[in-house]
């Protein structure tokens, strides 16, 4: 871990997490680690059944547990409904982190025509452009690129080599992940059947970002070609992601690393592509979906089923499909063996004719 954790007693932690504490009085916890790799102070947590097992080799100080497993634990535990959501809080519990320093480093640009909330934080070499906005208590790690007019909502984090260009706005606590580029332009041309050459569409719209959300590391949103590209509330995207120009995903979806959605393509709330999920343009994708991951998307999808293979087909039919992919090379053995005999009985017929030769008359 980057920094230090704070020493927090199992009770407290407890309580914290909304969970009961099963153990000794005045039991403290130094930190949070794997089964594998736990120690006596440490808290680990077992969210699969597979890992009982494991659990019960496991030299941790404390586990969190949820209701259906607790016997199978003899030692100290915490008791919650959804371990893995308590893990993340305990987390941040352990390491609180370290409130940055409000101000604008000396190393830094700031345009005359732009604004930066006092409470706010500007690192080494980054560079605001005119008419952009960083509101209170956002934090810009260091060389981060703010193009004009952009707006960075109250307490956001824009961690190193981030470009946020013209127009872009973030909503309130965005997480902005080294590498990544907000608001590039789509990729828009058009053929000169005259000169046999593309031709730049000019990118005029901007990229929206709601509150809560997080951008990957080298992910890459386009901006709209008019209008808006829209990431909603809540989306989390992993890292390596393409978002094409005029894309509008909705609230609280998963866009798990190397996706890639063409433009003007429209995404309900609640979805989940996992990894490497291609996505044609211009259709929709609705609410509560989930593709597997290496799936392309090749029409519209239907809400709250899941969908997989290529193109992507919902899960049983690509089963199905899949299942017959395996068996096709024997299918192939079947198939030439029989053309095989079939020739054979032909060849025989047309002998057999040929002996009949005798004058009905």
């Amino acid at each position: 871990m980057p920094e230090q954790a704070r020493p927090i007693l199992a009770h407290d932690l407890a309580r914290s997490l909304g969970g009961v504490y099963q153990g000794p009085e005045g039991l403290v916890l130094s930190g949070v680690a794997t089964l594998e790799e736990a120690s006596k102070e440490d808290l680990s947590f077992l969210t699969n059944a597979k890992y009982i097992g494991l659990a019960k080799e496991s030299k941790t100080g404390c586990l969190l547990i949820a209701p259906e497993h607790r016997d199978t634990f003899e030692g100290p535990k915490i008791v919650v409904q959804t371990p893995y959501l308590a893990l993340a809080r305990a987390v941040r519990l352990f390491y609180p982190g370290q409130e940055s320093e409000a101000g604008v480093s000396s190393l830094a640009f700031v345009h005359p025509k732009a604004w930066v909330a006092p409470s706010a934080s500007v690192g080494p070499f980054c560079v605001i452009e005119e008419g952009a906005r960083v509101l209170e208590r956002a934090r810009l790690v260091a060389q981060v690129f703010v193009g004009r007019n952009v707006i960075v909502g109250k307490a956001c984090l824009i961690y190193p080599h981030v470009s946020l260009l013209d127009g872009t706005i973030l909503g309130d606590r965005v997480i902005v992940q080294a590498g990544c580029v907000v608001g590039s332009d789509g990729f828009g041309f058009a053929f000169d059947p005259d000169s046999k050459a593309y031709e730049k569409i000019p990118q005029v719209g901007h990229v929206e970002v709601g509150p809560d959300a997080e951008l990957g590391a080298c992910t890459t949103i386009d901006r709209a070609f008019m209008g808006r590209t829209l990431i909603g509330e809540g989306t989390k995207v992993d890292n390596l992601v393409q978002v094409g120009h005029n894309v509008q995903i909705g609230k609280h979806c998963i866009l798990v690393s190397q996706v890639g959605i063409s433009g003007s393509t429209k995404i309900g709330d609640h979805v989940t592509l996992a990894g490497q999920v291609g996505v044609v343009g211009h259709i929709r994708i609705e609410e509560g979906v989930v593709v597997g991951a290496g799936s392309g998307v090749h029409g519209d999808l239907k809400a709250h089923r899941t969908y997989w293979g290529f193109p992507a087909v919902e899960y049983k039919r690509a089963l199905v499909r899949h299942g017959a992919l395996e068996r096709l090379p024997e299918l192939r053995k079947r198939v030439f063996s029989l053309k095989q005999r079939l020739e054979a009985l032909e060849r025989r017929l047309e002998e057999g004719g040929c002996g009949h030769s005798e004058d009905p008359g």
